[in-house]
């Protein structure tokens, strides 16, 4: 196989979050489909969270207009603005170190 995924990079992330009064935390995976030419990413990345407060919250989140600012995809449920900003601040910390 030539085209392997270097999942080690764009796989599965796992990121401590933290707000005034609790820590939790925020599972990423990003998703990845076959374009007939081999795997590649498709935009998406799967989020889990578990808060202490709202219990577990699964959506996705999808690159904005603005590269490497991602949003919460249509039709998925939101989360916070506060937890979305320390996700794309860790996003982009993980990106800026493997580059």
């Amino acid at each position: 196989m030539s085209n392997l995924i270097n999942l080690r990079d764009y796989g599965h992330l796992y990121f401590k979050l933290h707000d005034s009064e609790y820590a939790y935390y925020a599972s990423l995976n990003y998703d990845y489909v076959d374009d007939g030419d081999g795997i590649v990413p498709s935009g998406l990345i799967h989020v889990y969270l578990l808060h202490p407060i709202k219990g577990s919250v699964v959506t996705q989140l999808i690159e904005s207009d603005e590269p490497g600012l991602y949003v919460v995809d249509d039709d998925q449920p939101e989360i916070d603005s506060n937890i979305l900003d320390e996700i794309n601040q860790q996003l982009k910390k993980h990106i800026e170190n493997i580059k």
